[in-house]
């Protein structure tokens, strides 16, 4: 009988990468890897709303680095109201094969159960009664002329995913819209996507670029009508915060200036991925992470602050 003793498990070890991180802890873990079953087949999407239809898309997108919101999010983390509710002993969700990706349900149901539910953990441990999430929700417009907008009772309707509110208000704090695997591709984005720096001349050739293309958006494919509706999104709810989000992609847009009637057709906007084949504006992080922080943006926006006792 050997008396060599085994190595302790790797961090990627099945012994050790079985066990779900705690509530805290998950901030600190990449989300967990989900097999698609068959290849997908992409398609181009189109508007499927005559409200994100008749929307101008975003003519250029602004990138803004994640970093702010990643020190939000370890700034909220540090709380010592979340290690009193337990978020530092009490797990998520292990990893379960049986639910399944194979169409934007099942991203949502994914997403509910491995990301939103810790995210709402802590949010509710350092906001309770302050906010509401609501899920396919209607969002209304009141005087619209008729043909030119959906209508349900005389108002123009809009359906969101997900959407953060204010307790007990109709003030949006922030809307997250999930889209197929797959389904958000960089190459459809990336004409559109400038520096903050970016120059007048190249500015200038951007919109050359857009009028040879006799368009009025440097967005393609898919990226167009994604557009279209994080944009209308924002109009609807009057709340510059929206994020699309596929499992795989999450684009943070931040809509300022916003009205309930026009939004900023030069958003900024940051990407976030946790794979390895990361380009253009696309930054590499903790995508749990970052959409916290996003959020605690987003609720500081709306006037929710986080208590700090020195």
């Amino acid at each position: 009988m050997s008396n060599t003793s085994s190595p302790p498990p790797s961090a990627n070890s099945p012994s050790e990468s079985s066990l779900p991180p705690t509530i805290i802890g998950s901030f600190e873990k990449k989300l967990y890897v989900l097999e698609l079953e068959e290849n997908v087949t992409v398609k181009t999407v189109q508007a499927s709303g005559v409200t994100t239809k008749n929307t101008p898309p975003p003519k250029l997108l602004f990138y803004s680095p994640m970093i702010e919101f990643v020190e939000y999010a370890d700034h909220f983390l540090k709380h010592p109201r979340l290690t009193e509710k337990l978020l530092d002993s009490r797990t998520i969700s292990a990893k379960r094969p049986e639910i399944k990706q194979d169409n934007e349900a099942g991203v949502v149901l994914t997403s509910m159960t491995y990301i939103l539910d810790p995210i709402t953990e802590v949010l509710h441990a350092m906001f309770p009664g302050k906010w509401d999430l609501h899920s396919e929700q209607t969002q209304v417009e009141k005087k619209v002329e008729k043909n030119i907008q959906k209508e349900v009772g005389g108002e123009s309707a809009l359906r969101t995913d997900l959407i953060f509110k204010i307790s007990g208000s109709e003030h949006t704090i922030a809307v997250v819209e999930f889209k197929r695997r797959q389904y958000i591709r960089y190459k459809d984005f990336k004409g559109a996507i400038v520096p903050l720096d970016i120059s007048e001349n190249e500015l200038e050739q951007k919109k050359l670029d857009s009028d040879a293309k006799n368009r009025k958006t440097l967005l393609e494919g898919n990226a167009e009508p994604y557009g279209k509706q994080v944009k209308a999104y924002a109009i609807r709810t009057g709340c510059k915060h929206v994020a699309l989000f596929n499992w795989e992609h999450l684009l943070l847009f931040n809509f300022d200036p916003v009205t309930f009637e026009t939004a900023s057709d030069r958003p900024k906007v940051s990407w976030v991925h946790e794979g390895d084949d990361g380009h253009g504006f696309m930054e590499e992080g903790l995508i749990r992470k970052v959409l916290l922080g996003w959020l605690i943006k987003a609720f500081r926006d709306a006037g929710i602050e986080i208590e700090f006792k020195e």
